[in-house]
């Protein structure tokens, strides 16, 4: 049934471009921001119990609807519910949307409309050196790519919707403390939790990475991205995804001259990842049956 689902809500979030707005982050900040408010900014909060009693809500509304509609009939509604939560909690729509005009923007060498599209995706001014903006735009979507589909994927696929509810809170609520320049324990607390629930699904990219490319560079590089980040590796997800992304691809930092090509390729790499996971999913839940 999340097999399903997950075809459903990805075929629906393709096709369907109002999904968009859903996946917008404002509901869900605006959310924090009111829970926030409502238990306090005092001492017992800034640390873990702040960012507990941020989820805990949502999280028991969700695990509610998920169980009660995984008995008997009511397990149509199940999936239903399933697609809904996750065309809420992906969030890739509108930067593969704005990739998407950007390569064609590119192709057809309308290099104004280039610019504002990575100026809107990057959220800063843009390097004037073509080479260097498609560098940072596929540094983007490496970096993004755990955060806005396949971590909410791994974790639907794991513990159902609440997973999928659990991990986009944890990547919001971090978010909110970059946005915010917050600091403190309620801080600490959030990147912890964004750190160890992207861990396991950055992992499981980078390898599929590495195989659907250049095993050897993508490892090598990878390696290296976990030395150069050994005492935070709660916090090293996406310096590993963009090494490995890179290495696949045999691109390299220093060296390469970045192009639109190289874009479409990263593009490529990851719709193929997404593919790879859907298959690793099927399997998981052929052997669990």
């Amino acid at each position: 049934m999340n097999l399903f689902a997950i075809v459903l809500a990805l075929l629906i979030e393709h096709v369907w471009s109002h999904t968009q707005k859903w996946q917008a982050r404002g509901s869900f900040q605006r959310y924090i921001t009111v829970m926030r408010r409502f238990w306090g900014d005092g001492e017992f909060y800034d640390g873990p119990t702040g960012v507990f009693f941020v989820l805990i809500p949502i999280v028991l509304v969700t695990l509610f609807f998920q169980q009660i509609l995984s008995y008997g009939f009511l397990a149509v509604l199940g999936l239903f519910f399933s697609v809904v939560v996750l065309l809420f909690t992906i969030s890739s729509g509108r930067l593969r949307q704005q990739i998407k005009r950007y390569i064609e923007s590119m192709s057809s060498n309308d290099e104004e409309r280039a610019c504002d599209l990575a100026a809107d995706m990057l959220n800063k001014a843009v390097p004037i050196d073509e080479g260097e903006r498609d560098k940072k735009l596929i540094h983007l979507l490496l970096a993004k790519a755990n955060d806005k589909l396949i971590g909410v994927l791994f974790w639907f696929a794991v513990l159902g919707p609440v997973g999928a509810v659990i991990f986009r809170m944890a990547v919001e609520i971090k978010e909110r403390c970059e946005l915010e320049k917050e600091e403190g324990g309620y801080s600490s607390a959030a990147w912890v939790l964004y750190g160890v629930l992207g861990w396991l699904p950055a992992k499981l990219t980078s390898f599929i990475f590495s195989v659907l490319g250049s095993y050897s560079n993508a490892t090598t590089l990878g390696q290296a991205a976990r030395l150069q980040g050994a005492g935070e590796w709660i916090n090293n997800n996406q310096r590993v995804l963009i090494a490995t992304g890179m290495g696949s691809l045999k691109l390299d930092n220093e060296s390469t001259v970045f192009n639109n090509h190289d874009v479409k390729r990263v593009v490529d790499l990851l719709r193929n990842t997404v593919i790879v996971i859907l298959f690793l999913v099927a399997l998981f839940m052929t052997v669990f049956w």
